[in-house]
């Protein structure tokens, strides 16, 4: 283990290697107390794109201290790199104890903790934008968080819809369906994540309860996902949530990032709930949450024009003349731009279509197909579908494109059980503005 100095002499320690998530790399962080926290570092190509920072502030202001939402501690900029600090460890997620399987009162808790967390959110106006069993994280006491709320969203810059993370959850109770066993829950299971697509995630949760209180299941079963977490945490394992972004340190590489601990001084996040935040050259290595007051111009002072006219040299004149003819220029030039760019719409140049990761030999488990559009990066509206082997057909859905951004990602989330192989296919269809068809095709092999 080693010790990660700050300039107060204090800060986290990392243990272990980092696990890959949706936007970064995650560690496990012990502050000089003992205290066990978690460490996100963000991806910088992601952190990088003009505004992300912003941005970002933004979601984990809307989604902190939200029900069933990993608490945030406190986000952190220093040495060039962007940093997320949370009260406890992103560690072990739900896709980690999937491959053990789980008793019924367990998979329950995890559908109805996610669930209501995610249900939450989007009463708020709110979204998580890439749920899944990487982002659901297990804590100490067996309650089950969501990590990375609003992050992805945030960093793409691309309004995400609610319905995206209905149907992940609906994936994902299909799955845990799957690791139950031989159990009437199985059926419960099934059918919230079909009342979800259709009613949402209240009708879904609603059931859930409904179904457990039926099936004599005390909710929540705490104790042996809070064993389960133990007994993970025991083993120093991490998995691969497909960022994108290499591992940083192999397993046994320790690594050394001067990140300050939240608890050797008050928060930003802190300060901006109570409205005092320091002054800028206060904290020249945390992030200011918000773009800040800038320095405003003096007000212009005028002076009476004086009664007699003084003749302007000809050399004056001819300077005036030169400036105005190129003022002229430059603002034709950016006017006819902003009328290019009005005038051009948007257009679908391509499309390439891949799970995120190959399911290999693996059994009872969600694939994340994801469809990746190349544009003009005009702005605009993409309409499109997705059509399954199996006969299956999403509903026409729409994802939205910023202006300056050449390709935007979709997501499929096929969820497959029992033994066997399948050669899938999915396709994506774009429908407007412009026809464009890709296929991506992979195994699910179970033996």
């Amino acid at each position: 283990m080693s010790v990660v100095e700050t300039a107060s002499g204090a800060g986290l320690r990392f243990r272990g290697a980092p696990r890959a998530g949706r936007v970064g790399h995650w560690w496990r962080a012990y502050a000089a107390d003992g205290t066990v926290r978690g460490a996100l570092r963000f991806d910088p190509n992601m952190i990088a794109t003009p505004g992300a920072v912003d941005r970002v502030v933004a979601a984990v202001v809307a989604t902190r201290g939200r029900p069933g939402v990993l608490p945030v501690a406190d986000l952190v900029s220093d040495a060039g790199q962007v940093w997320l600090i949370t009260k406890a460890p992103a560690v072990p997620t739900v896709a980690d104890l999937l491959g053990n399987g789980l008793d019924a009162a367990a998979a329950l808790t995890i559908a109805r903790d996610t669930g209501a967390a995610l249900a939450d959110l989007h009463q708020a106006g709110l979204v998580h934008g890439a749920f899944g069993p990487d982002t659901g994280v297990v804590g100490a006491a067996g309650q089950v968080w969501l990590s990375e709320a609003g992050l992805v969203p945030a960093l793409q810059n691309v309004p995400v819809p609610p319905s995206l993370d209905t149907y992940a959850w609906a994936a994902l109770a299909r799955t845990l369906a799957g690791r139950v066993g031989d159990h009437p829950a199985v059926d419960l299971l099934h059918r919230c994540a079909g009342t979800a697509e259709r009613e949402g995630l209240a009708a879904a949760v609603s059931l859930l309860d409904d179904g457990a209180a039926a099936l004599r299941v005390q909710l929540p079963e705490r104790t042996r996902l809070a064993a389960a977490a133990a007994a993970r945490a025991d083993t120093g394992t991490a998995t691969s949530a497909g960022t994108g972004a290499g591992a940083d340190a192999g397993a046994d590489t320790v690594r050394e990032e001067p990140v300050p601990d939240p608890a050797d001084q008050e928060t930003q996040l802190g300060q901006r709930a109570r409205g005092r935040g320091r002054s800028r050259e206060a904290v020249p290595a945390r992030l200011r949450f918000g773009p800040g007051v800038g320095t405003a111009a003096p007000p212009p002072t005028w002076q009476a024009a004086s009664k007699r006219r003084r003749r302007r040299p000809r050399r004056g004149r001819l300077r005036a003349l030169v400036s105005g003819l190129v003022t002229l220029a430059l603002a034709g030039g950016v006017a006819a731009y902003l009328w290019r760019q009005q005038a051009d719409p948007l257009v679908v140049t391509g499309a390439v279509v891949a799970p995120a990761e190959d399911p290999g030999d693996q059994c009872d488990l969600t694939v994340d197909v994801v469809g990746t559009i190349q544009t003009n990066g005009q702005p605009g509206t993409i309409t499109y579908q997705w059509i399954r082997s199996d006969g299956e057909t999403s509903a026409v859905l729409d994802q939205s494109v910023p202006a300056g951004r050449f390709s935007t990602q979709v997501h499929l989330f096929w969820s497959f059980s029992g033994q066997g192989r399948y050669d899938a296919t999915a396709t994506l269809r774009i429908l407007a503005p412009t026809g464009v068809e890709a296929a991506g095709q992979f195994t699910y092999a179970c033996g």
